[in-house]
């Protein structure tokens, strides 16, 4: 687990220097840096498998993939609970900037049914944020359904890491 939780630290501290460089080349060197996110996960007893961070143009993403849903449900099972305290404290951790939640399901079924699955789920992780402590107020959710698989739906496999939820802290 150290392994892990320095290496998500190292993504974490990479992908925020690449945003601050950016934001300061697009507006210049008076704008205050954003805030540093400075995150040490509690991974003691628990398991925080599966998150990935990336950098996208709106910003930094942290995505949990194969999160665990009742099925066809926006209700959590009990044992996503460290992964959402570990995220938890990592957000805390940013500032007070806008964080975007964006739900994605696996593609089954109608598409209009996994939009409102993925709306239902990525309001219910903001939920789950705002009763660790982060204010409801930072957050702007989306769904995106099965429009953005990152596997094949073909397997079981595929279409686990398909159901995901991912946090984006927006770069400006």
């Amino acid at each position: 687990y150290a392994r892990y939780e320095t290496a998500l630290q190292n993504q974490l501290h990479r992908a925020l220097g690449s945003l601050e460089r950016l934001q300061r080349q697009r507006l210049g060197d008076h704008v205050p840096a954003p805030g540093r996110l400075d995150v040490t996960l509690d991974v003691a007893g628990g398991d925080v498998r599966d998150v990935t961070v990336d950098e996208t143009d709106e910003g930094v993403s942290i995505s949990i993939r194969d999160i665990h849903f009742k099925p066809d449900q926006a209700e959590l099972l009990p044992g996503e609970t460290v992964r959402l305290d570990s995220i938890a404290r990592a957000l805390k951790t940013v500032g007070e900037g806008t964080i975007k939640v964006v739900g994605h399901t696996a593609d089954v079924g109608k598409p209009e049914g996994q939009y409102v699955l993925s709306v239902e789920r990525a309001k219910a992780i903001i939920e789950e944020m705002v009763r660790r402590g982060i204010p409801a107020e930072r957050f702007i959710y989306e769904g995106k359904g099965g429009t953005e698989p990152v596997e094949s739906n073909e397997t079981e496999e595929g279409r686990a890491a398909n159901r995901r939820v991912e946090f984006i802290i927006l770069g400006g």
